[in-house]
């Protein structure tokens, strides 16, 4: 029985029915590693929804007053969201009537947490865990700096200089919007990046100007990790 499914089965014993359990891959806020959705907009009397945002603050003031590890809290227009890193935790502390408003839970594995918490890199890379590499091919993606601010003082001489170079290597894959943007001194965050297969263009880009990089990921699917375990394991 995968932890999923341990968890899906407690809940169920409390409540007599099934809540989605998602399979997450990141991490919230940067720290927090599984997220609880708690569904907030009801039905009243005249049978129009509305929002309660009493609910929501008493299962947040509940679980603040009864979790023992560090936890955080968001309120949307329909749901609201709670953030933590212990499970037992979590299921331990939220009373049975709470969990009858429990949308889903995204719940990200041990071996993922063990693999970021060991992660390490020569460079100033984060690790991003996936089900598969981009194509089945690119290990890294580089996120470009997109501060109009930042990109008019490298200026664009040196943007299209870093362009030509970056097209002159193999294995890297450029983003259409990567490609519409690479010299101009605006940029969208969103889109404003490429996949390359390694890094060995890196110290040369930031020797032409370090801020033109805002930062890397390097991929890593959980296939990978999970034969990383076992091999430790054998060993």
């Amino acid at each position: 029985m995968t932890q999923i499914d341990q968890i899906q089965q407690r809940i169920r014993n409390r409540i007599g029915r099934d809540i989605k359990v998602n399979e997450n891959l990141k991490f919230f806020y940067k720290d927090f590693a599984h997220k609880a959705t708690f569904k907030l907009i009801y039905r009243n009397s005249e049978n129009l929804w509305h929002t309660n945002w009493g609910r929501g603050q008493e299962i947040f003031q509940h679980l603040e007053q009864t979790m023992q590890t560090v936890m955080r809290t968001r309120t949307g227009f329909r749901e609201g969201y709670v953030y933590f890193n212990d499970v037992d935790d979590f299921l331990g502390s939220i009373h049975s009537s709470h969990l009858q408003d429990l949308l889903t839970l995204d719940i990200m594995d041990q071996s993922v947490i063990v693999a970021n918490q060991q992660f390490t890199h020569d460079y100033s890379v984060k690790l991003a865990v996936v089900k598969s590499l981009p194509w089945d091919t690119y290990r890294y993606k580089i996120h470009v700096n997109t501060s109009s601010k930042i990109r008019k003082r490298i200026g664009v001489q040196t943007m299209s200089a870093i362009a030509n170079l970056l097209k002159s290597y193999d294995g890297i894959r450029f983003t259409d919007r990567f490609e519409n943007h690479a010299t101009r001194s605006y940029a969208y965050a969103s889109g404003t990046y490429f996949y390359s297969q390694d890094l060995e263009w890196l110290p040369i880009v930031t020797m032409m100007d370090p801020r033109y990089i805002k930062n890397i990921e390097q991929f890593k699917t959980q296939t990978e990790i999970n034969n990383e375990i076992a091999s430790q394991n054998t060993n």
